[in-house]
């Protein structure tokens, strides 16, 4: 098997950017939501760059504590004044309404409209993002300019909304057969922002899609696109015996928009393969990974690691996750760094090909250094420098397969570049040096 994709060709990353664009923009103003169409046809967008499996769990039905709601149709929603002028247009973005908004009709005074306005509390020249999603409200967003304008009224509110029962959709794909497999999640809930939200399902389903070009050999990767915290939580009262036996590590992934450096955070247990795995990767790029250890708020990640659950799966973003635009209409495209999102693709594979191979591996024979020049391993000239990184990567596998010691655990310590590392374990392993 080859690890460096760009030896056989198969990245064409203009080709992948421009894919990336254009699903981003299509994604940006469906008004999604926990349940609905909205998430159906994000679904369908997702599916076409990878084939999904869809799975609806019903309103009503229990998972856990929790009880799967109602589904959200957003069919229009505005405000108008007696001269029929329209603010705060829901046509123009979905963020203009509180997200699973009840429906109104009615006329109300300028005090009675303030009292249904929200602003963001640092950003006054952005919309916000807001919820309601099991209280029932109904409400507009807009910015403090715009509050601050509003003429005097009255004014003619129309929130035509849809609550009904239906389904919660879930999606997933499973690539490649082992006796594991490795998990990634992004939620696909969250309408019109691009760091906290579309990235992260699209971002997946490209890495789906290199994957399906060439699975992996030893494990079966699974993707899965749900809802945040429902969404997730339904999904684990469906697969919580399948996931218990077969994951061994596994991320969640969000805010993977901006050019900062990645950060894992650790799961619950802090030991895991996926923990061990995520040390590898911040030891061979200390500069551009970091870690932190694991705090039971966040993402999807604290649903995973949930007690009771106690699955391997870490969190996986680029900078804070309370950025300055977080939650709010300065999250969009323009912002969002299109290079940022193709390199934590990149990571994430490289991630899958260090899970294919993870393990102990021992030398054959291990008495003594082996003749590596008679293999094609070592140069045939003599020179005056210190060894290569080939070299290197060679010693450090030859020396730490000692039969007690994880492939990731050397990669920390050896702290050259993944690829290096794991052609050189294929190479010995082809030499009869080393076995798994």
């Amino acid at each position: 098997m080859q690890y460096r994709r760009e030896a056989d060709g198969r990245v064409d990353r203009e080709s992948d950017k421009a894919t990336l664009q254009d699903t981003l923009e299509r994604l940006l103003y469906i008004p999604r939501s926990i349940a609905g169409p909205g998430v159906r046809e994000t679904h369908d967008i997702l599916s076409e760059l990878i084939p999904l499996d869809r799975l609806e769990v019903k309103t009503g039905a229990q998972a856990f504590d929790w009880i799967v709601p109602q589904e959200w149709t957003l069919h229009e929603a505005y405000v108008a004044d007696t001269d029929g002028h329209r603010y705060f247009d829901a046509a123009e973005t979905p963020l203009r309404l509180i997200n699973y908004a009840v429906q109104f009709r009615g006329r109300v005074s300028r005090d009675e409209l303030l009292e249904h306005l929200h602003v963001h509390a640092d950003r006054p020249d952005a919309i916000p993002y807001v919820t309601s999603y099991y209280k029932p409200r109904w409400g507009f967003c807009c910015t403090a300019q715009e509050r601050d304008n509003l003429p005097e009224g009255p004014f003619d509110i129309v929130v035509d909304t849809t609550l009904a029962d239906g389904a919660l959709t879930l999606s997933e794909i499973v690539i490649g057969s082992g006796p594991c497999e490795m998990l990634f999640s992004a939620y696909t809930c969250h309408p019109g922002m691009i760091h906290d939200e579309l990235a992260a399902p699209v971002a997946l389903a490209l890495l789906g899609r290199r994957l399906m070009e060439r699975p992996p050999s030893n494990i079966a990767v699974r993707i899965v696109f749900c809802a945040e915290t429902i969404g997730t939580i339904c999904y684990l009262a469906e697969r919580e015996a399948l996931l218990r036996r077969n994951v061994f590590a596994g991320v969640a992934l969000s805010n993977i928009a901006r050019p900062e450096p990645f950060t894992f955070k650790l799961t619950r247990q802090g030991e895991t393969a996926a923990d061990r795995m995520a040390r590898a990767l911040a030891a061979v790029a200390p500069h551009q990974v970091k870690l932190n250890v694991f705090k039971p708020w966040g993402g999807e990640e604290r649903q995973y690691n949930s007690p009771g659950l106690d699955l391997p799966v870490l969190a996986l973003s680029r900078g804070e996750t309370y950025f300055p635009e977080y939650h709010s209409s300065h999250d969009n495209l323009e912002r969002a760094n299109l290079d940022a999102i193709l390199e934590t693709i990149d990571l994430l594979e490289k991630f899958v090909w260090l899970a294919n191979v993870e393990g102990i591996y021992e030398r054959i024979d291990g008495r003594g250094e082996p003749r590596l020049g008679p293999r094609g391993l070592y140069p045939d000239l003599g020179r005056t420098e210190g060894p290569s990184d080939e070299m290197k990567s060679i010693l450090w596998l030859l020396n730490q397969c000692d039969g007690d010691t994880w492939l990731s655990e050397i990669v920390a310590h050896a702290g050259l570049p993944l690829d290096l590392m794991l052609q050189n374990l294929e190479r010995l392993m082809n030499a009869g040096l080393l076995r798994k």
